[in-house]
């Protein structure tokens, strides 16, 4: 066996050596983004429930209100101008900035 052949042996090893190690870190890369991935959906909804648990809070009570309200004046439990100055006061909050945000 000469050096040539030796050198040549070498290369080759060498190389299968660089794309095994690529394909190790290819599997590598794709097994770490995974949890990343997850942490990253974890933060996501965590956010979105702490915002709809906020919404619920600040809008049961006038939904509610205005369910009741509804509610009262088809059963004739309250009259009209009654039930339309309710309204109002609901549909004026909502409108406000503080409302509207």
């Amino acid at each position: 066996m000469n050096w040539e052949m030796f050198g040549a042996i070498s290369e080759d090893a060498g190389g299968l050596a660089v794309i095994i190690s690529i394909l190790y870190l290819a599997r590598q890369m794709k097994q770490s983004r995974l949890p990343a991935f997850a942490e990253s959906q974890r933060a996501v909804m965590s956010a979105s429930s702490g915002l709809w648990a906020q919404f619920t809070h600040l809008m049961f009570p006038p939904i509610h209100h205005v369910e009741m309200d509804h509610m009262m004046h088809e059963k004739g439990l309250m009259d009209s101008p009654t039930s339309e100055r309710w309204m109002a006061g609901i549909v004026g909050v909502i409108n406000t900035d503080g409302g509207a945000q």
